[in-house]
């Protein structure tokens, strides 16, 4: 192989790997709960994120990407088993992913909630612009 195909190669291949690093993204839920959406997250380039959902306080904690999955972490987020949940309060945001984070599978401009079960194809996010 040329050194042209390889630098070609590397070029191409790096292009297509997604990083939130640089800048402010945000992603909107598809899903719209009481005339929102049901969640916004908003990630900053300096490792933090803001999440908000309706009617709840937000949340804040910080993001890492591993490969294609981004990861937030809080310490509002709780780790329970489903028989012992409560209803969420204004103050927590349960999860069923060992511990206490929130894991999105990374698709283009969309994320893809992954639970106990796997990748849920439904309420993707997707990318907004920010203005």
């Amino acid at each position: 192989m040329k050194t042209s195909d390889i630098l070609v190669f590397l070029v191409v291949f790096s292009a297509c790997t997604f990083r939130f690093d640089k800048t402010e993204s945000t992603f909107s839920s598809t899903c719209i709960l009481y005339g929102s959406p049901d969640l916004v997250i908003t990630l900053y380039s300096n490792g933090r994120f803001e999440y908000k959902m309706p009617y709840v306080e937000d949340i804040n904690g910080s993001w890492t990407q591993i490969k294609d999955t981004l990861v937030l972490t809080s310490e509002r987020f709780s780790a329970v088993n489903p028989s012992e949940a409560k209803p969420a309060n204004i103050y927590n945001k349960y999860t069923d992913l060992e511990g206490d984070k929130d894991q999105f599978l990374i698709k283009g401009k969309k994320l893809y909630a992954i639970n106990k079960n796997g990748v849920s194809k439904k309420c993707e996010l997707t990318k907004v612009k920010i203005r």
